[in-house]
């Protein structure tokens, strides 16, 4: 009774009992960045210690993160987006329609996020969740077989393309048209992107 956060993992001969244990543990918090306060602890509904990919929405007011309802974080299907509101107030928690989704990234008007991750068709790519009706809908879909081919995602500053990294090029791809730019190719450029934690971290100046 005291394994914990434990999947079993399959049985051999003998009557011995294989299993995973998950030790490690992933929370929002928020931390002053003046004075000696601690940070503070803002997880909405969930589990504890299965929250993760927080961001915060441009005016600052609202922060938006992924919710683990499951003690496996790979499990399809248990993934919620959480956003928190002004103090005092309930968090909001958003089920969109995708099996499998990470790292928020809020467009410039704050009224959506891009994730990556799988819908229920399995196209897996950048999807757009619409805040609060948690309306989904894709932007890039990626070729199968090749799910890990976005590093990194950002919305531009005016909200018409989305910018994504791939471990050889930096991306523009406009949402309306789907036409696509290259802004960086790194093999060209002798650069070699890597993945910020999480899967986010590509930053605009558009």
């Amino acid at each position: 009774r005291d394994l914990g956060r434990s999947v079993i993992a399959g049985t051999a001969a003998g009557g011995k009992v294989f299993f995973q244990q998950q030790a490690g543990v992933v929370d929002v918090s928020v931390a002053a960045l003046e004075g000696l306060r601690p940070a503070e602890t803002i997880n909405g509904p969930g589990l504890a210690g299965q929250n993760l990919s927080p961001a915060w929405s441009p005016d600052g007011r609202s922060l938006a993160w992924v919710a683990i309802e499951s003690f496996v974080r790979a499990d399809k299907w248990s993934r919620r987006l959480v956003v928190s509101g002004d103090p005092g107030t309930a968090a909001r928690v958003v089920a969109p329609a995708l099996a499998f989704f990470n790292g928020p990234a809020w467009s410039p008007d704050a009224q959506s996020v891009l994730v990556a991750g799988s819908d229920l068709r399995g196209r897996w790519g950048l999807h757009r969740i619409k805040i609060p009706s948690g309306a989904t809908e894709p932007i890039v879909v990626s070729p199968p077989g090749n799910e890990t081919m976005f590093q990194a995602w950002e919305w531009s500053r005016d909200g018409r393309e989305v910018l994504y990294a791939t471990s050889s090029a930096v991306i523009a791809h406009d949402a309306a048209s789907g036409r696509e730019r290259v802004l960086l190719d790194a093999s060209a450029a002798a650069l070699a992107p890597h993945a910020a934690s999480f899967g986010r971290g590509a930053g605009s100046e558009r």
